[in-house]
């Protein structure tokens, strides 16, 4: 029973914190903004995303209070291993990049529109690539994500899903597996009242299942988020960068 109400309240955290409360005080704030300041679309959306991962990061941080000590909270924020670890990563710094620029050149060729659906996420123009690349660059998302998805949410899980699970050389708490598909949910978008799915997309839903494995695993291995901020924010950057190489040529 304790397992199913912990499981229950972290899927209803999952789509209450972005699309809640950070949505509801997100766009109070650009409200206000837009009638202190005429702000051009691109400047919209990256101050959008800014203040609403700043508003979920500082949620994130009081819902770790209340599971975890200040003092253990202070250790996710820790750099004593990160040389060691990035070495450990290294292949994934190398191997990204090359895997999603060939992913999106295969897409481009099978899949009919594909081009079209890219370019409507990445728009090809200097200010639009100015805002992605930057969001991506100062890890708007991956700070926010990471302290909720990851510290917090594999944190909560650990009260009712505490056992560990080895695949091969790979060791994950139970905990850590089920924050994965919640990290996948939580780029479903929604509203919550009433509760209506507004729209996904199923290839970043499969990006985030895998990288969401990749996430948490370097946080349960490193036991700190700072490697975690910096893979997510490559792994971002890299997609990004990629899919403005490919329209570009293409």
């Amino acid at each position: 029973m304790k397992k199913l109400l912990v499981l229950i309240l972290a899927i209803f955290l999952t789509f209450a914190v972005p699309y809640g409360a950070a949505k509801f005080l997100s766009e109070f704030m650009m409200n206000w903004l837009h009638e202190i300041f005429l702000l051009s679309q691109e400047s919209s959306y990256f101050f959008g995303a800014l203040i609403h991962r700043l508003i979920q990061f500082l949620i994130a941080i009081l819902l770790l209070l209340f599971i975890f000590k200040q003092k253990k909270i202070v250790a996710l924020f820790k750099f004593d291993t990160l040389k060691i670890d990035m070495i450990e990563f290294k292949s994934l710094f190398i191997l990204w990049p090359i895997l999603t620029v060939l992913f999106l050149v295969i897409a481009i060729f099978v899949v009919d529109g594909f081009t079209e659906y890219l370019s409507g996420l990445y728009v090809f123009t200097p200010g639009w690539i100015l805002v992605r690349t930057s969001r991506d660059l100062f890890l708007l998302d991956a700070i926010s994500e990471e302290v909720f998805n990851r510290a917090f949410m594999i944190g909560f899980l650990s009260k009712g899903f505490g056992k560990h699970l080895k695949i091969g050389k790979f060791k994950l708490s139970h905990a850590a597996l089920l924050s994965i598909p919640l990290f996948a949910l939580s780029h479903i978008q929604v509203t919550l009242y009433p509760f209506k799915i507004i729209s996904y997309d199923i290839i970043q839903l499969i990006l985030s299942i895998l990288t969401g494995f990749i996430f948490a695993y370097s946080y349960e291995k490193s036991k700190s988020l700072i490697l975690p901020f910096l893979l997510h924010g490559y792994t971002n950057l890299v997609i990004t960068v990629s899919a403005y190489m490919i329209l570009f040529f293409f």
